[in-house]
This record gives structure tokens, C-alpha cells and sequence, in this order.
């Protein structure tokens, strides 16, 4: 006696779900891939090199040069003197100090030695948080202080208050505090390629709340011929520096 066939038998195929690593790539794909037709160009060429715009690079600080190529360092000593083509123009020499008037000793006024073959005074840099024989650079916050001077008051540069009488003038003297923001200055490049020329700025950058004033400091001639250092918006004073043999 013939049985029954048995009913057959069927498989269902499981689907498989894609992979994790898989759904990846694919929605990167997807995202990179353009939402039409048209915005795939055969015909698109790449801009000119001249109307591709870039972010400005930032300047960066870099070491400061005396007269020798040499870098300048913290606390050594050395003669602020005019650089070659304000020496041509001017005809006058070094940084030094001078009294503010007939009548006032001290403190003294920073000003440019009117003769040419003077180197001024000797002085220092002083940045902050730094050690002595450090390398100075540029556009960092500094104290500029003379090696000596006749004053209680030292010999570390301040900015004085306004002179408004005649002149309306911020002129730089002497008697300011070493670390004090106020009287912090900075020594920014001048001019390109790889020369020594560099000019001083006010404009202490190490507090940003403080109210300070950013300006050059540029040369004021006074009535009596003096030479004083003061801010100014539109002359810097060019200078260099030059090392003092001990």
C-alpha cells in the first residue's frame, strides 16, 4: 500500500538587517551626495587665485633684533636710537630723558636727544612674567625703564596726563611702575623683510577690561625745541636698538 507523500517542506529566507559600519557609510554618502541633478555642473570651473578668499593669518610674535641681528633680551642694556631714515630726516640722536619744564626737576619727560651723535641713555625691557636674559618679541606687553636716572620716582616710562593747555598731547615721561598695565608698552615690527626697524606702541593688551589708550609714540617738537616722545595717530617714531658694551 503506496503512503501518502509527505507535504514539502518550505523555508522562509530571513532578511538580514544592514550593518551598523554600513548605515554609516551610507548616510555619509548620502549627506556628501548632491540633493539634485542640478547642482552637478560638468561645465564648473574652479575660481581664480585672485578672488579666492582666505582667512587673514595672525601675526604672530617673533623675536626682536638689535642693530647686530642679535636677539634683544630681557633686561639687558641698550640705546633706543632713530632708525636710519628718521636719522636722515631729523638729524637728531638717542633716547634719553630731559626736564618737563624750567620749573619742574622730576619726574622727566622721555624725549630725542637733539644731537645726532648721541646715543641717549641706556635702558632695559622688562616683560611680564619673564625672566632676565629672555628673548623679547614682538607685541608683547613690556616695561621700558632707564638704567638711572636723578629722580626718587625711577625710571620706568609711563603715559602722562593730557597735557591740554596748548599743545593737547599724551607725552611719555618717567616715574611709572614696573608691572602696573597702565605703563605697559610694546615693541611692533616696522616695515617688511628681515631689517631691525621697529616702532613703540601703547596699548597694553594684558587686561581687556582695563580703559587704555592704543596709540604710536611718535616725536612732539615743544616750543623750545624739545624733542619729546608722544602718542600720536598718524607718525610713529621709527627706531632701533642697539646693545650697550658693558
Amino acid at each position: 500500500m503506496a503512503t501518502a507523500p509527505s507535504p514539502a517542506l518550505t523555508f522562509k529566507k530571513k532578511k538580514k538587517k544592514p550593518s551598523p559600519a554600513l548605515l554609516v557609510v551610507l548616510s555619509l554618502l548620502l549627506h556628501n551626495f548632491p540633493s539634485s541633478l542640478s547642482a552637478v555642473s560638468p561645465t564648473a570651473q574652479p575660481l581664480p587665485a585672485d578672488e579666492v578668499q582666505h582667512s587673514p593669518a595672525p601675526v604672530l610674535p617673533i623675536p626682536i633684533l638689535d642693530t647686530e641681528g642679535k636677539p634683544v633680551k630681557a633686561g639687558g642694556s641698550y640705546y633706543i636710537i632713530p632708525a636710519a631714515a628718521n636719522n636722515t630726516t631729523t638729524h637728531a640722536g638717542g633716547v634719553g630723558t630731559a626736564s618737563q619744564s624750567a620749573a619742574s626737576t622730576c619726574p622727566l619727560s622721555v624725549i630725542q636727544d637733539r644731537h645726532a651723535d648721541s646715543n641717549g641713555s641706556r635702558l632695559s625691557f622688562l616683560p611680564a612674567a619673564a625672566k632676565l636674559g629672555y628673548i623679547l618679541r614682538t607685541s608683547t606687553d613690556l616695561n621700558i625703564q632707564f638704567a638711572a636716572t636723578r629722580c626718587e620716582e625711577g625710571g620706568v616710562w609711563k603715559v602722562e596726563e593730557y597735557d591740554d593747555d596748548d599743545v593737547e598731547r599724551w607725552f611719555v615721561g618717567t616715574g611709572g611702575v614696573e608691572g602696573k598695565v597702565e605703563d605697559w608698552f610694546r615693541i611692533v615690527k616696522y616695515g617688511v623683510g628681515g631689517g631691525s626697524n621697529y616702532k613703540l606702541v601703547h596699548c597694553p593688551g594684558v587686561c581687556k577690561s582695563c580703559k587704555v589708550r592704543c596709540n604710536d609714540v611718535g616725536v612732539f617738537v615743544d616750543e623750545n625745541g624739545v624733542r619729546r616722545l608722544a602718542l600720536t595717530e598718524d607718525l610713529p617714531f621709527v627706531v632701533r636698538f642697539m646693545r650697550v658694551d658693558n
